[in-house]
């Protein structure tokens, strides 16, 4: 599973956290620099003064799970309670931190995330203060990939584990202090001297909508040093999302750094309130645009857009990409083999469109001449543990069982899920699969675009 490689040295700990975990002294911090950048910096409690304990310890008091965790018995449209930190670099965050001391680029960016929703060219295909992330812990984690989420912000203190967050539990007396982009003061904290945590919304009344494009694993493993690190905020103690730092200052000052709030998940199209748990998995993988509970994975990719204006069926927006040999479109919903999801199970076919996005006519330009079906690999498997299906499907040698039609430069192809013969591979059966993969192996490139990718 992919994680927030932009988040190696800080995950989703925020603008009050961070003072905690830097190495930097109260002592040290560069007044004047940081009142040049309109910044007041922290104040932190003395060592020792509430507590010798650090916040991780604080967040991880017990081992069960919080009674307001959402179960298969809430409601469809009922608010849940929950809990938010934020991501992504902001520039006036960022001057701020740095003019108190603190190293640069510690609350990481929004593209690349582990949902994959990033074009090859670094741009996000969906606007900033949409983007969240959701922790692993979470009830309804698998298949949140795509899934979208009202948010509203709920004046009071955050809660871990029933009990409301203490400023001591955090060793800092008073966060920083910045105008926000829209020039907002921070509104402070009317019960600092009852040592309460406490963030006051903008408008208890205002809903956003965010899409999960990111995830805030418990335990962070950092593949290039082979360490495991801890994200105290995602391990179980609330329903907790990490918010774009633009979304985040919708609802609430970002000196804040963590906020009370509720939350509900949406249908990302009409905004109609769906069942929270099991999570809402689309069996549209992709219809101009990622569906509810897909992640897209390409590798040895170049060029991806994922909504590609005016490149789909009938002009629509379309996903295009060049794939060298050995390269994929792959599409996981992550963590669905488990009960009460499993989309390949509860499905007969694989449909989708296809065609070559080869703009010349040299046979050696690439695999994919144009106005020919992309002779492509497609393959099914569990991506956690590395299961695949008995049979691989050639494009070019598709079985009498499969359905094919031509549309102008379109194909529509349309596979019986037997035809992978998932009970005779170490996936065992379909129930087990939760991902496919549109791969190129031919020595050329492929250049494809796909629209309309469904299970039926």
């Amino acid at each position: 599973m992919a994680s927030r490689s932009a988040t190696l040295l800080a995950g989703s700990f925020l603008l009050l956290l961070s003072c905690c975990l830097s190495i930097c002294s109260a002592e040290a911090l560069n007044t004047a620099t940081a009142a040049a950048a309109g910044a007041s910096c922290p104040e932190y409690l003395p060592t020792g003064k509430y507590r010798t304990t650090s916040y991780t310890d604080v967040l991880n008091t017990t081992k069960k799970i919080s009674a307001k965790r959402p179960n298969a018995n809430v409601a469809t449209g009922q608010w849940i309670a929950g809990r938010a930190t934020f991501y992504g670099t902001d520039p006036k965050i960022e001057a701020a931190h740095v003019a108190c001391g603190e190293p640069a680029g510690q609350y990481g960016v929004l593209a690349h995330g582990s949902c994959g929703y990033t074009n090859g060219d670094g741009s996000l295909p969906y606007p900033a203060d949409m983007y969240a992330a959701a922790a692993d812990t979470n009830v309804d984690y698998p298949g949140s990939c795509g899934r979208c989420y009202q948010i509203r912000c709920r004046s009071g203190s955050p809660e871990n584990n029933g009990r409301p967050l203490r400023m001591s539990d955090l060793q800092y007396a008073r966060p920083y202090q910045i105008k926000d982009n829209q020039g907002r003061d921070w509104p402070g904290n009317p019960y600092e001297k009852q040592d309460l945590f406490y963030t006051k919304c903008w408008d208890d009344k205002q809903v956003i909508t965010v899409r999960v494009a990111d995830s805030c694993p418990c335990n962070y493993y950092i593949k290039f040093t082979g360490e495991t690190r801890l994200q105290p905020w995602c391990c179980g103690g609330n329903n907790h999302f990490d918010l774009s730092v633009f979304a985040f200052e919708k609802l609430a000052h970002p000196s804040y750094g963590v906020m009370k709030m509720e939350y509900r998940p949406v249908s990302c199209g009409t905004g109609q309130p769906l069942k929270p748990v099991p999570g809402f998995i689309n069996m549209t993988v992709y219809d101009e645009g990622i569906g509810a509970g897909w992640t897209f994975q390409p590798y040895l990719a170049k060029n991806q857009q994922l909504r590609a204006s005016s490149q789909g069926v009938f002009k629509s927006t379309g996903l295009c990409a060049s794939l060298s040999k050995g390269g994929a479109l792959s599409f996981v919903c992550k963590r669905c083999a488990q009960a009460g999801y499993q989309p390949f199970g509860k499905a007969s076919r694989l449909k989708f469109w296809i065609r070559s996005d080869t703009k010349s006519s040299d046979p050696f330009a690439s695999s994919t001449p144009p106005g020919k079906l992309p002779p492509l690999k497609v393959f099914l498997m569990n991506h956690e543990k590395s299961l695949y299906c008995g049979k691989e499907i050639m494009l070019s040698d598709l079985g009498a069982a499969s359905k094919v039609k031509k549309q102008g430069p379109w194909t529509l192809i349309d596979i019986p899920l037997t035809s992978w013969r998932c009970n005779e591979g170490s996936a065992g059966n379909r129930a087990n699969v939760n991902r496919v993969d549109f791969q190129n192996v031919k020595d050329l490139d492929a250049n494809i675009c796909m629209d309309g990718i469904q299970l039926v």
